[in-house]
């Protein structure tokens, strides 16, 4: 809106003519006059006292029908300017906030809405003036004011006053002529407001919340408004809707469509970092009159559920939190389809289902498909609370920190890929095992069939665990946190998120009517769907490499040739074969389960190798360097006053990869880095490291991706989005920078 501001204020300002622009006042002192306003210094005092406040008012009477603006004028204008020429060692108070300024008034124009003072407006300062001053040596104070005043035009208007003031000794004396003016200007200035404040901001709506008993009738309040202290956050003019009651007030107010406060931007904006800050009026009809209140608030962000995983959202405890977490856990494990590691193996699964739509045992698969989603899922969270619990340092993916883990999970990749490509026919005796594996064998009304969907939940699972949606940071790190019903009940509401898109097309016909016709395609698109296996496999064959070495890596990939020697074996009909196939498979599990034995980031305890050098690393093939990640390096660099941005990343976290490559690598972020004299530090939780899992929660997560940007000055830490952009972490860079200057 900054630019209508400036074309609307032009416009006035040519119509206004040559002869208004710069009117001064007729003379010089307590007194002065324009064309629209009269003006008068006053004293609270009969004299200054050395070493004791004392306080000016400069009173503005406007003439009817004009206006003059606040410190933010709204949709157009210019706020009064006061300029003081004070004599040295005296100060005056600063109207750089809110709280100096008097309660403003919404004034609208037309469809623009303007924040100012009508008919009368009082401004207060207070002056120090030093002990040292000469007692008996006069004040000479001079002001210079400046302001703008409208109606259907504006006319820039300026005013010289100036006031000498005898000093005394002893105790300050009121003026008693000046006691009442003094008195209703402090009245109408704004008071800090006495209940907790919180915002959030929800596309294109802004929340803002009072906490608190106000001891107000709500019959009685006939208006609440909200004053921005900043131009551009709400749409001043669109109405503001409140709701008053016992548990305190809420306000909705509507996001500036091209402000930091955009739901483009709500993302970073509702990090610690941002504040809402203006002033709320209340107008209360009481017997005796009408009352007007004014509230200074700081509000902090308090993101609504709908964005808060997004951008670093806690739970309350009880009821409350649970239901949040639950939610959000159930939004997470439905983005999870859609994620690169599970995606194919739900496509397979729909593929299975367009062969026998319609068929009587369709809801028996999908049934089968959650119970192993479920299963696999309660498992995991059951074995990951029984190791907390018994003290070990662990998260989300933990089982990806182990070699043998990822070993078996390669194999796995690699057999499904080659049975849906084809490569791989398996006789009579393995049919069933190897079609439990791809789940493309057997009748879906079969037990085999029913079987298969089961296993195919908990090869959805094992497969989705590199992964972490949005919402789902928040939710498991409550539920790691929180008592074992309400960790089981969390991550069961993750497993029906994951399963519930195909256990709907299998129980709904009317779904299923949607699913294209069979035909040829689907043996294209079956044999299609093994290359994202292969990918998968061959990306944790690299996983596993930074891991274990170079050692575990020739021992994972010597197991993939007896893997595929036990399955060449297999299309034999033969004992001896069979004898020869299950020894090939035995000797390929005890070589992914041998220790590694020369692993960098094994010997560093899941750190980056540069780590126990305290070298540089950088992102391969760009200009962004930064320092492996330890506790004592943050806390050394935050004492001297430094921002540090710090990222939680893993080798087996697509989430984090898919960050790193279109955020973290750039150009644009290593000038923003050097430019804002940001350090930048990267923890590996490839292998387990309980100095990151301790960091990850003290920030309320239990997995990794976490990005958490530490501004200087002693300024709050900001947790950035799960999945970045090269935009969002410019931002979050240049307000860190922000914050750090005016906090110093």
């Amino acid at each position: 809106m900054s630019s209508l501001r400036l074309f609307v204020l032009a416009l006035w300002c040519l119509l206004a003519g040559p002869s208004t622009i710069g009117t001064f006042a007729h003379a010089a002192g307590t007194f002065a006059k324009t064309d629209k306003v009269e003006l008068e210094l006053i004293a609270e005092l009969e004299a200054a006292v050395p070493g004791e406040p004392m306080r000016l008012a400069l009173r503005q009477t406007i003439a009817p029908g004009w206006h003059t603006y606040w410190l933010n004028p709204g949709d157009s204008g210019a706020p009064t300017r006061l300029d003081w020429v004070l004599p040295e060692g005296v100060t005056v108070s600063s109207m750089a906030d809110p709280a100096a300024w008097p309660l403003p008034r919404a004034i609208p124009y037309f469809d623009l809405m303007n924040y100012g003072y009508e008919d009368e407006v009082v401004f207060l300062a207070e002056l120090q003036v030093p002990e040292s001053w000469p007692v008996g040596e006069p004040l000479e104070i001079a002001l210079a004011a400046d302001w703008l005043v409208c109606a259907d035009i504006c006319i820039p208007e300026r005013a010289d006053l100036s006031i000498g003031l005898p000093t005394r000794q002893g105790p300050p004396i009121a003026h008693p002529a000046n006691a009442a003016l003094f008195e209703k200007a402090s009245a109408a200035r704004p008071r800090p407001v006495p209940w907790p404040a919180t915002f959030a901001v929800d596309g294109d709506e802004t929340m803002l919340t009072l906490e608190g008993d106000f001891s107000v009738d709500a019959a009685r309040v006939t208006e609440v408004h909200f004053f921005p202290a900043e131009g551009d956050v709400i749409a001043h003019a669109a109405a503001q809707r409140s709701t008053l009651d016992e548990n305190g007030l809420q306000l909705r107010l509507t996001t500036q469509a091209d402000g930091p406060f955009a739901a483009s931007d709500a993302r970073e904006r509702n990090g610690r970092a941002a504040r809402l800050e203006g002033v709320l009026t209340l107008i209360e009809d009481l017997p005796d009159g009408t009352l007007r209140q004014g509230f200074l608030v700081q509000a902090e962000p308090a993101a609504l559920p709908a964005e808060a995983a997004l951008f670093g959202a806690s739970f309350q405890t009880g009821t409350t939190g649970l239901l949040q977490a639950v939610l959000f856990a159930f939004l997470g494990g439905l983005i999870l389809n859609a994620m690169p590691c599970v995606f194919p193996v739900l496509s397979i699964k729909a593929l299975a289902l367009v062969r026998h739509a319609g068929e009587p045992g369709a809801a028996m698969q999908g049934l089968a498909y959650t119970a192993g989603v479920l299963t696999t899922f309660l498992s995991l969270a059951g074995l990951l609370i029984v190791l907390k619990a018994g003290g070990a340092a662990i998260g989300w993916g933990f089982q990806l920190q182990s070699p043998l883990v990822v070993a078996l999970l390669a194999y796995l990749m690699a057999v499904v890929g080659l049975v849906l490509a084809g490569a791989v026919r398996p006789g009579e005796a393995t049919e069933g095992l190897l079609a439990r594996l791809s789940n493309m064998g057997g009748s879906l009304a079969g037990r085999t069939g029913v079987t298969g969907s089961f296993f195919t939940g908990m090869l959805a699972v094992l497969v989705a665990t590199p992964c972490t949606a949005p919402f789902m940071a928040p939710a498991i790190g409550f539920a790691m946190t929180a008592d074992t019903a309400t960790g089981l009940a969390v991550f069961a509401a993750l497993g029906m998120g994951l399963a519930l898109p195909f256990l709907l097309l299998s129980i709904a016909p009317p779904l299923q009517r949607l699913l294209p016709r069979p035909g040829p395609w689907m043996i294209r698109f079956k044999e299609f769907m093994a290359f994202p296996m292969f990918a998968t496999a061959a990306w944790l064959v690299w996983v596993l490499s930074l891991q274990t070495g170079s050692s575990g890596l020739l021992a994972v990939l010597l197991g993939f040739v007896l893997l595929a020697l036990a399955l060449w074996l297999l299309r034999f009909a033969r004992p001896w074969s069979g004898v020869g196939a299950v020894s090939a498979l035995v000797t390929a599990l005890l070589l992914a389960a041998l220790p590694a034995t020369d692993s960098p980031l094994l010997a560093a305890a899941g750190k980056n190798p540069a780590a126990t050098t305290g070298e540089t690393g950088g992102s391969e093939n760009t200009a962004v360097s930064w320092r492996p990640f330890t506790q004592s390096r943050l806390d050394g660099l935050l004492a001297e006053n430094r921002p540090v941005f710090v990222e939680m990343t893993a080798a087996w976290c697509i989430t984090c990869l898919v960050n790193e490559r279109v955020a973290l690598s750039s150009e644009a972020f290593a000038s923003a880095l050097e430019t804002g004299d940001i350090t930048y530090l990267r923890g590996d939780w490839t292998n387990a490291d309980p100095e990151i899992t301790a960091f990850l929660e003290r920030f309320g997560r239990s997995g990794v991706p976490l990005y958490v940007l530490f501004p200087a000055a002693g300024g709050e830490p900001e947790i950035l989005p799960q999945l970045l952009t090269e935009t969002t972490v410019q931002r979050a860079l240049t307000r860190a920078v922000r914050t750090a200057e005016a906090r110093s």
